[in-house]
C-alpha cells in the first residue's frame, strides 16, 4: 500500500524520465551503499526506470550497476593525485569536464533530487546539481568523512552518517545503507539456522564441520594481507588446528599466488567471490582491511574481526572505522607492520582456540550498525521532494 501510494505520487511529479540521481562511485565501498539506497527507494515504490546513476569509467561502478538493473552514464573524471603535478592537473581538467557535462544531463533528464554517495565520483554529478538548482543529500559512509563529502556537504540539504561524530553540517545518523543480501544472511546467521549455513557452506565448496577464516582486502585487495594468508594456513596445520583459511586475493594477488604455486590442505585462494554474504554467513572470523562498507557488513553480520587499517589512507579513515568496532569489543586492530612482522598468525590462533570469546566479540556488534539505514535515506529523500510516506521512518 504504501509502496503504491508513493509510486502514484512520483508518477505526478514530472515527466522527465530520471528522478532521481546518484552521483559517486570508484570502490565498491561507495557503490555498494548507493545500490541499497537505490533499491530502499524501489521498493517504497519509484521505478527503477526513473533512478540514474552519474559515475567514473574508471571505477567499479559501471558493471556492478548495470548488473543490478539501473542506468548508468559514466564520465571521464578520475581521482585527483595529492600532488602537484601532471597527472594532478589532469585530473582537474578531467573532473572539470565532467562537470560540464552532468550540466548537460542534469538540464535535459531535470531530476528532483541528486544523493551523493562520495567518492572522487560523485563531485561532477553533484556539483552540476547545485548549479542547476536541484537539492542534493550526502550519504557518508565512512567515520572519516572524504574530500569530496565534506566539500558537498556544505551544500546539501541533509548528510546521512553510518556512526555519528563525523561532524558534517547538518548531519543524520542513520547506519549504513546495507545490501538486502547481507542483512538476509545476517537474520540466518543470528539465528543460528544450521541448516542453510549448511547449505552455505555447499554452495561456497566448503567442508562442513571446520570454522572459516576469511581473509581479505577489500575488492582492490591487499599486498600485506595477501603475504600473510598462506602462512596463517601453514600455521594452522602445524599447531593441528582444525581450520580453513578462505583467501580472497584480488585480481593482481591471485595471479601471484597461482604462480606461487601454494597448496596447502586447509587453503582455499580466490579471486574474490560474489556470494560474499554467504562467505560472512558461514564465517568464524575475518581478517581484512577497514574500509567503510567492509566494517558496516562485518558489524551487521556480527562475526568476530581482525582489522588491518590501510596505513597512510586519507585522514586515517580506516582506523577510526576500525576503532568503532574495537571500542564495543566486535574487533582487534592490527597495525599493518605486525601483520608484516608475522604476528597475524599467533592471534587468530589464540581466538580460535578460545570459542567464548569469539562469541563475545560477536555478541558485542548486535546494536553498533542500524539494519534500515537505506530505508531510512530512501523515505527522507522521497520527503525532500514531496512525497510523504504514511508511517515511515524517518
Amino acid at each position: 500500500m504504501k509502496a503504491a501510494a508513493c509510486r502514484k505520487r512520483f508518477e505526478e511529479i514530472g515527466r522527465a524520465k530520471y528522478k532521481v540521481v546518484i552521483a559517486g562511485g570508484g570502490t565498491a565501498g561507495h557503490v555498494y551503499p548507493a545500490l541499497a539506497v537505490a533499491d530502499a527507494l524501489s521498493t517504497l515504490g519509484v521505478s527503477r526506470e526513473s533512478i540514474l546513476f552519474i559515475g567514473s569509467k574508471h571505477g567499479q561502478e559501471a558493471q556492478l550497476v548495470r548488473e543490478s538493473g539501473y542506468e548508468i552514464y559514466c564520465l571521464a573524471a578520475k581521482g585527483i593525485v595529492r600532488k602537484v603535478n601532471f597527472k594532478a592537473a589532469w585530473a582537474v581538467v578531467l573532473i572539470s569536464a565532467s562537470i560540464v557535462r552532468s550540466i548537460t544531463l542534469i538540464l535535459k533528464h531535470k531530476p528532483r533530487i541528486t544523493i551523493s554517495v562520495g567518492g572522487y565520483a560523485s563531485i561532477p554529478g553533484a556539483i552540476a546539481s547545485l548549479l542547476c538548482r536541484v537539492p542534493v543529500v550526502v550519504v557518508n559512509v565512512d567515520a572519516a568523512p572524504g574530500a569530496a563529502n565534506r566539500l558537498l556537504a556544505r551544500f546539501a540539504k541533509f548528510s546521512f552518517t553510518s556512526f555519528g561524530g563525523e561532524g558534517l553540517p547538518r548531519q543524520i545518523v542513520v547506519g549504513t545503507p546495507i545490501r538486502n543480501e547481507i542483512l538476509n544472511s545476517a537474520t540466518i546467521r543470528k539465528a543460528m539456522d544450521d541448516k542453510t549455513i549448511s547449505q552455505a557452506r555447499e554452495t561456497l565448496s566448503l567442508e562442513k564441520d571446520k570454522p572459516i577464516v576469511v581473509i581479505f582486502g577489500g575488492s582492490l585487495g591487499a599486498k600485506t594481507l595477501n603475504d600473510a594468508a598462506p602462512n596463517v594456513a601453514k600455521a594452522l596445520l602445524e599447531r593441528g588446528i582444525n581450520a580453513t583459511v578462505v583467501h580472497l586475493a584480488g585480481k593482481r594477488g591471485f595471479s601471484e599466488l597461482s604462480g606461487a604455486n601454494v597448496e596447502l590442505s586447509n587453503y582455499v585462494v580466490r579471486e574474490f567471490e560474489k556470494r560474499m554474504n554467504l562467505l560472512l554467513e558461514v564465517a568464524a572470523l575475518v581478517v581484512s582491511r577497514s574500509g567503510a562498507l567492509t566494517v558496516s557488513e562485518i558489524a551487521v553480520m556480527g562475526v568476530p574481526s581482525i582489522l588491518v587499517p590501510l596505513p597512510n589512507a586519507p585522514r586515517d579513515h580506516q582506523r577510526r572505522n576500525a576503532e568503532k568496532l574495537q571500542m564495543v569489543g566486535g574487533a582487534i586492530i592490527m597495525n599493518n607492520s605486525e601483520v608484516q612482522e608475522g604476528k597475524l598468525s599467533e592471534l587468530v590462533i589464540s581466538l580460535l582456540n578460545d570459542p567464548k570469546r569469539l562469541i563475545k566479540m560477536s555478541e558485542s556488534l548486535d546494536s553498533l550498525m542500524p539494519r534500515n539505514g537505506a530505508e531510512k535515506i530512501a523515505s527522507s529523500v522521497l520527503s525532500v521532494i514531496g512525497v510523504e510516506l504514511v508511517g515511515a521512518e524517518k
